[in-house]
């Protein structure tokens, strides 16, 4: 990780920020799915600590456990599973799902079924927003920068859970728009706050450094 964070610096050095982009966007963005997931599976397994049918639990949890021998199949048994199911499970299955499908290379289907969990009204607010999060993670290599900003603002604000990880995927964007005075003032803020993730704060210095030059 330090050769990664080296290089990152001397592209800086040279006012290649774009270039940055291109060659460590993929390693930026799994870094910080590892921390978006983390999170998300503590709330996973509260929820199903506390889950009211356990046959569609059982289900889930099945094809969880065949995620890895058989990719598509886990992929069709969540999708079905999300049709039939509410509340915690459906949520679940629809979260897997498109995390299945971003592993397995179809990113523009995770990314699909991120924004259908995201504006479903029926959906708790802190799910819909992990799953626009997640959405605007998946598209950042693709997706319109200003648009994607756009959608990632309100999950930037004080009261809400996703904040650090929105506020570390902003600065990644502005990052990728080669605007790295913007990428390092974003990266200064979260470095010395003492209630982000530990794990964010390190990435957020090694990156303000880097942005600054030095």
């Amino acid at each position: 990780m330090s050769e990664i964070f080296r290089e990152v610096d001397e592209a800086l050095r040279e006012d290649r920020a774009k270039v940055l982009w291109q060659r460590y966007g993929n390693v930026a963005i799994s870094i910080a799915t590892a921390i978006i997931l983390a999170t998300a599976g503590y709330v996973f397994w509260k929820d199903y600590a506390v889950g009211r049918d356990q046959a569609l639990t059982d289900t889930l949890l099945a094809a969880l456990e065949d995620s890895e021998s058989d990719p598509t199949g886990a992929i069709d048994a969540l999708a079905m599973l999300a049709a039939d199911a509410s509340d915690r499970q459906g949520v679940i299955a629809r979260l897997h799902e498109a995390a299945l499908r971003a592993e397995t290379g179809d990113a523009d289907g995770a990314v699909d079924v991120y924004r259908r969990l995201a504006d479903d009204g029926s959906v708790q607010d802190a799910w819909r927003n992990l799953a626009r999060l997640l959405a605007v993670l998946h598209s950042l290599d693709t997706g319109d920068p200003d648009q994607l900003a756009d959608e990632l603002r309100p999950l930037t604000a004080e009261d809400s859970p996703w904040r650090y990880s929105a506020r570390e995927l902003t600065g990644l964007l502005a990052l990728r728009q080669g605007d790295t005075a913007e990428a390092r003032q974003i990266f200064d803020l979260l470095a010395v706050d003492p209630f982000a993730p530990s794990g964010i704060r390190t990435r957020a210095e090694e990156l303000s450094g880097a942005a600054a030059g030095g």
